[in-house]
């Protein structure tokens, strides 16, 4: 339920509710009577037994069982009110005149305050629930000239104890293989800190999905493109910039290869490695560089632990991770002088990918899965989004050359 737009929910529940009332009062027929009852019933239910708990759910982190309390309360004196109302009305025009009058009255006045007051999500709003854990002084800590800043420095409404600081606010962020796996985690992991978003992916369907998520807390576009044709990048690069003024990060997550032994590898097999791997995050790197220059933006590029611990059946795919990663190492010394920090995560997540690896190869999963401290895979948002977010955030900006994973204890 919360999924929905509460507003739009309300409305259709006050039409039900307001127009049942008025057409109460055309009715002769104790039958039409009951049948109104019903769209009657059920829009009062869905308003005072779904909308509002979900609602106060939503903003509060705290309290919510008083905030219930004081909803129902509120109801019940809005009823104690309205009833010497209705009856004033019943006795001056009639019953008929004082259901219809009552029934457009309660539409035309509720819906434009639905309308005008209701939010979806304090996420959508950029605020955090009421009442949440982050205080006022943590945030008046890192407000500063080119730091993160706090969401009521934004103009946001102001809500108790919120003033949580969006790590990427006013940001703009290109992800490739935005749409899913560890990119969709990314895309709503940047989406929830107040990155702007440039989604790039080949499916329309994903891509379609992820933007409506990520829309709920941020603007973004989605660009249903090839990344193997440079001129595609290009394109992508300078379109975001158009948009969006700037663009501060650059997610090089998009990689497709085919798993089989190193004689049973093929040219075609390599060249899918290379032409939605290493070629790309070249290429993006290329078009975005005078941009992240100017912005003195982050770089952050995937490398992997097949190359490192020679899986097997991975050979076109950790060769051209690797690539990426000597790229990844120059670029980082080059940039660096710019103010561009450039980084590496080697994930480990539970995609769909990696679930059908683990399937097809359990005894290499089971390796895997033991060469990790925590001995287990991360979470596409909550594990790998989040590192992605700090990275591309200000609190890292002295970080460069840097490989990030769960296994990659043991390497620079």
């Amino acid at each position: 339920m919360a999924k929905y737009d509460p507003r739009q929910i309300v409305v259709a529940s006050i039409i039900l509710q307001g127009g049942s009332y008025a057409l109460f009062g055309a009715m002769s027929s104790v039958w039409g009577w009951y049948l109104l009852s019903i769209p009657l019933s059920t829009g009062g239910t869905i308003i005072s037994v779904i909308v509002g708990p979900v609602l106060i759910n939503t903003w509060f982190k705290k309290r919510n069982g008083l905030a219930l309390g004081v909803l129902s309360a509120a109801g019940s004196l809005m009823g104690a009110v309205a009833q010497p109302v209705v009856a004033h009305l019943i006795e001056q025009n009639g019953w008929r005149a004082a259901y219809f009058t009552v029934g457009l009255a309660s539409i035309a006045i509720v819906i434009p305050v639905a309308l005008a007051l209701l939010k979806r999500s304090p996420q959508a709003h950029g605020v955090e629930p009421l009442s949440s854990e982050v205080t006022f002084a943590a945030a008046a800590e890192s407000v500063g000239d080119g730091q993160p800043r706090s969401v009521e420095d934004e103009g946001h409404p102001r809500t108790r104890r919120s003033k949580r600081i969006m790590r990427l606010q006013d940001k703009v962020a290109i992800i490739t293989g935005g749409a899913g796996g560890i990119g969709r985690g990314i895309s709503l992991a940047f989406a929830k800190e107040g990155a702007r978003l440039a989604i790039v992916d080949i499916d329309a369907e994903a891509g379609a999905k992820t933007l409506a998520e990520v829309s709920e807390f941020t603007e973004a576009v989605f660009f249903d493109k090839d990344i193997a044709q440079v001129e595609n990048v290009n394109e992508i690069v300078a379109e975001t910039i158009k948009r969006f003024g700037r663009l501060d990060v650059l997610v090089n997550n998009a990689h497709a290869s085919r798993q089989a032994l190193f004689m049973d590898q093929t040219q075609e097999m390599f060249d899918l490695s290379f032409n939605t791997g290493f070629y790309p995050t070249v290429h993006f790197m290329r078009a975005g560089y005078e941009a992240l220059k100017e912005s003195q933006g982050s770089v952050i590029n995937f490398a992997s632990g097949a190359g490192l611990d020679g899986q097997p059946t991975q050979t076109s795919y950790a060769a051209a991770k690797e690539a990426i990663r000597a790229v990844s190492r120059v670029t980082a010394n080059e940039w660096g002088v710019d103010g561009i920090n450039v980084n590496l995560i080697s994930p480990i997540a539970l995609t769909e990918g990696v679930k059908a690896w683990s399937v097809a190869s359990p005894d290499l999963y089971e390796k895997m899965l033991a060469g990790i401290p925590l001995r287990k895979v991360g979470d596409p948002e909550a594990d790998i989004g989040r590192v992605a977010v700090f990275l591309a955030s200000e609190d890292a900006k002295y970080i460069g050359d840097a490989a990030v994973g769960p296994d990659l204890l043991r390497a620079a």
